[in-house]
């Protein structure tokens, strides 16, 4: 276990907040993937710096953090859960962690020790249900939050119909299950709902049979009628398994002017560059960019303007300039530092508020235990009252523990422009009864004069 601490030892005699941080700095087998994980610890140890040397926030107190390695799995999550608790000393709160499962292992456990959880990365919607894990907050958005934003897009387009593909996760379940209820609320209909576990072969195959079916049913039954051919597709799944979708997409040559995929905006830079073969798909780079030109991402906003001022007093360029300094390198992938930036400045707010409210019971922080429950209510009040510009924006709670915050959508343009559905109408051609008997007439005398001149 790393304990990390500000430099100025002056401070070393003031009673220590201590904090239980999760990070992934790899995965089960040991590797490195990405630097993702020493990202983000680098920004929290920079926040906590700032805090530590801030005359307004906690000034009678410095924040230890206690970092663990979760290994992107939930048994390790859990043992470094188990550490955190039963070793000295006590944790105040808990940061993290990043990925969804074991964030939702932790926001079912952490309760019970009165310990509140912030998480910088966990999107899933799940984790939104407060009265199941009552002490989690998030300063990153809910994967949910996307769904306003799609719905925003389709209606300025006017693209009525849309089919949908997903990954059997619990994290991409719950969005498309919202969805759907919130795509019929405005009259967009669903042509088609597919799921896959880790082959998606299947599921575009019945996408793609969709969208054949809609155009013949346009041909059953020779009446007046305009229809739309299903062509906007909106997908979510792991990158991993997005090459299998796409590359699956390739090969029934659903890509083009005629065809848009509105993917989340979480997958990382260049993702399909990553090589990734198995018995069924071997797509280069450029099949895959081929399927997903000019398509939609919707993403979380991750940096507030960049003149804006945040609480230690420099302005967004400033931190993120300093912040990457330390890094020595861009972010390997899309940046989720501003986050934990922002959520060690959430807790240090809602500690800051507790304290001034326990000094009115001649209690403070540095009496807090497992066991009370009366800090740990106070605490849960004042994270429901947070509010400040951060690095990632305006940061605020709502009644779920989401954050409160904004997306954009961006796209992916090469040399096409997005069609958003084809139009195609089909009408009986009917022609005036006494016209019809003239023009005929007349064609008959017109062919017995041609026989009488031969």
């Amino acid at each position: 276990m790393v304990a990390v601490t500000s430099k100025h030892t002056q401070a070393c005699n003031l009673p220590t907040l201590n904090i239980g941080g999760f990070f992934a700095m790899n995965d089960a087998n040991g590797e490195v993937t990405n630097r993702y994980g020493r990202e983000i610890e680098t920004a929290v140890r920079f926040a906590i710096e700032e805090i530590n040397n801030s005359t307004s926030i906690l000034p009678g107190y410095r924040i230890k953090l206690f970092s663990e390695n979760t290994h992107i799995t939930i048994s390790r999550t859990q043992k470094a859960f188990f550490d955190f608790v039963y070793y000295k000393p006590t944790k105040i709160m808990l940061l993290g962690t990043a990925y969804s499962l074991t964030a939702e292992s932790i926001a079912s456990t952490a309760p019970l020790w009165n310990l509140i959880q912030v998480s910088y990365s966990a999107t899933s919607p799940v984790l939104s249900m407060h009265e199941r894990f009552p002490f989690f907050y998030r300063t990153v958005l809910s994967d949910a939050a996307a769904n306003d934003p799609r719905i925003a897009l389709l209606q300025n387009f006017k693209w009525n119909k849309v089919g949908i593909i997903y990954q059997f996760e619990s994290i991409f379940l719950e969005v498309v299950s919202k969805l759907r209820v919130e795509l019929g609320a405005v009259g967009i209909e669903i042509g088609t709902y597919e799921g896959f576990r880790d082959d998606a072969y299947e599921a575009v195959q019945s996408l793609k049979a969709s969208i054949i079916t809609s155009i013949k049913s346009m041909y059953v039954t020779a009446i007046p009628k305009t229809n739309f051919v299903l062509k906007i597709i909106i997908a979510n799944f792991f990158e991993k398994n997005g090459h299998s979708v796409m590359c699956e997409a390739y090969r029934q040559k659903m890509y083009g002017k005629n065809y848009v995929w509105i993917l989340l905006g979480w997958l990382s830079n260049k993702w399909w560059d990553k090589k990734i073969t198995s018995s069924r798909y071997n797509c280069t780079s450029d099949e895959i960019i081929a399927v997903i030109d000019n398509h939609f991402m919707i993403d979380p906003v991750r940096f507030a303007d960049a003149n804006r001022t945040v609480p230690s007093g420099k302005t967004v360029n400033q931190v993120v300039t300093e912040i990457e300094d330390r890094l020595g390198h861009l972010p390997d992938v899309l940046p989720y530092y501003s986050f934990a930036y922002d959520a060690i400045y959430a807790m240090a707010y809602a500690m800051n508020d507790t304290e001034s409210r326990l000094a009115n019971k001649k209690k403070s922080l540095a009496g807090f235990n497992y066991n009370d429950t009366e800090m740990a209510k106070m605490f849960k009040e004042s994270m429901d009252n947070v509010d400040f510009y951060g690095l990632s924006g305006h940061v605020k709670f709502e009644s779920t523990g989401d954050r409160i915050g904004n997306t954009k959508i961006y796209q992916m343009q090469c040399n096409t422009i997005p069609v958003a559905v084809v139009k195609i109408t089909i009408e009986r051609m009917s022609i005036d009864l006494g016209l019809f008997i003239s023009t005929g007439t007349v064609a008959a005398l017109g062919v017995c004069l041609a026989i009488a001149l031969l």
